[in-house]
């Protein structure tokens, strides 16, 4: 799927700004081709070697249809020794939007 998200397809679409995003902001972090070539300040942050350092209750959570692709989530989980990873249907990047209800239980069930 190459939208956004499944329900909100807008990728300005944000909750609390009503649509409104400082995308100066975001291209000075991930550079101008976005999140997929990262060019921006962003370029040389890479802690995927140091996530086996948490050592903390770990809740790890993404969209079938996230735009940062399930793998990573799986990815991350892998190396988090004792992490919980929910990936929630019908959802992009902002799962609290597209599901808040699962959201909302899942966060529940792994604080409780």
């Amino acid at each position: 799927m190459d939208r956004y998200d499944q329900n909100r397809p807008d990728p300005n679409y944000d909750p609390v700004a009503n649509g409104n995003m400082s995308w100066y902001l975001y291209r000075e972090m991930w550079g101008s081709h976005g999140e997929f070539i990262i060019d921006g300040n962003l370029k040389s942050v890479e802690f995927v070697n140091e996530l086996h350092k948490i050592k903390v209750p770990t809740l790890i959570t993404c969209g079938d249809h996230d735009e940062c692709a399930p793998s990573l989530s799986e990815e991350m989980h892998e190396k988090i020794k004792g992490s919980k990873l929910v990936i929630f249907p019908k959802s992009g990047h902002m799962t609290f939007v597209d599901q808040p209800d699962m959201f909302i239980k899942a966060v529940d069930d792994f604080l409780h």
